[in-house]
């Protein structure tokens, strides 16, 4: 395990003027992948070694972005005392995070009644099977309305990139497939 530096201690007048203030700052991704913000590891992975990233780190969460957009949010394992020496070693006090809105997506519900989102599989059921699903995706949800208007929502487990936007073929639905008869 490798040390790592320890931030000074914030002066006095200063603890009480950024006591639990949110705080932005900006690091450059190590190959490792991993970056570590007052004692906590942020793993991003060595995919994104070399790109610079922004922090927003808060009492209850910290979010990870990347040229303007939310690439990850995690629960915040900083207290107080943490944001303040941040704030003394750079870090800008901030408001609340400029977050960007949440991304929508449209996926095509299988014959299994499934649909996957950044590799999250999706139970949405199987009388919905064929049909198209908007699924609007935030930090830690997924709010899939089905074309009916029946709208479920979903834990986010993975924080992984969304690639599609939208899966293909949506000209026409696609009925279920029917057992085979020979």
């Amino acid at each position: 395990m490798t040390a790592r530096p320890s931030l000074p201690a914030p002066p006095a007048g200063d603890h009480q003027r950024t006591a639990g203030q949110a705080v932005e700052l900006e690091r450059v991704i190590p190959p490792s992948g991993n970056v570590w913000l007052a004692g906590q590891q942020i793993w991003l992975g060595p995919a994104m070694t070399g790109r610079t990233i922004r922090l927003w780190a808060g009492l209850d969460r910290v979010h990870v972005l990347a040229q303007g957009c939310r690439i990850k949010t995690l629960p915040s394992r900083l207290d107080a005392c943490d944001l303040a020496r941040l704030a003394t070693a750079g870090a800008t006090p901030t408001g609340p995070p400029q977050l960007s809105p949440p991304q929508l997506v449209r996926r095509r519900v299988s014959v299994r009644g499934a649909i996957m989102i950044g590799g999250q599989r999706i139970q949405v059921g199987l009388p919905h099977a064929g049909k198209t699903a908007d699924v609007t995706i935030e930090a830690d949800t997924y709010h899939i309305t089905v074309e009916d208007g029946i709208t479920l929502t979903a834990p986010r487990t993975t924080s992984r990139d969304i690639k599609r936007r939208k899966a293909a073929n949506y000209a026409a639905p696609q009925q279920p497939r029917s057992t085979l008869s020979l």
